[in-house]
């Protein structure tokens, strides 16, 4: 790939914050767009980086055994409203909830609920309970989890 193609082009790079100037220096180079907190749009440069660093990661909890899930951004209520955190995220704004013909549902911004729900019904014996999942999705944040 040329660099002509990433997007990079000469720019000079203006009020850096000093506690993170190398995202600074991604925005103002276009190579990330800020839609809102933590929602980003990521160019060539950190999408490759963001890649790498999700390999990495992955091939050392391999190494140790981890088993990788995909959790749903989209969840249940039920799940929030048993761990009693969906009116506190309601309330600070935190969470979108929707409601369809086919139940309600949040958009969440962490997987613990959806990661408990998951395990809850795989352990069946304490001689289970060393149980490694990698929980990986792209939600408000990156989340990776191992649960040991």
């Amino acid at each position: 790939m040329r660099l002509s193609q990433t997007g990079l082009g000469t720019i000079r790079v203006n009020n850096l914050d000093k506690s993170y100037p190398a995202q600074d220096i991604l925005m103002q180079t276009n190579q990330l767009v800020q839609y809102g907190t933590g929602i980003y749009a990521y160019n060539n440069v950190p999408l490759r980086l963001r890649q790498n660093v999700e390999t990495v990661v992955r091939g050392v909890l391999n190494k140790y055994g981890c088993i990788e899930i995909l959790l749903p951004t989209m969840q249940p209520k039920s799940l929030w409203g048993e761990s009693g955190r969906y009116s506190k995220y309601i309330e600070e704004g935190v969470m979108l909830s929707v409601e369809s013909d086919k139940g309600e549902f949040v958009m969440a911004p962490t997987a613990e609920e959806a990661v408990t729900d998951f395990v809850r019904g795989r352990i069946s014996s304490y001689k289970n309970l060393h149980y490694i999942k990698l929980a990986k999705n792209t939600e408000m944040r990156y989340v990776q989890e191992a649960i040991c």
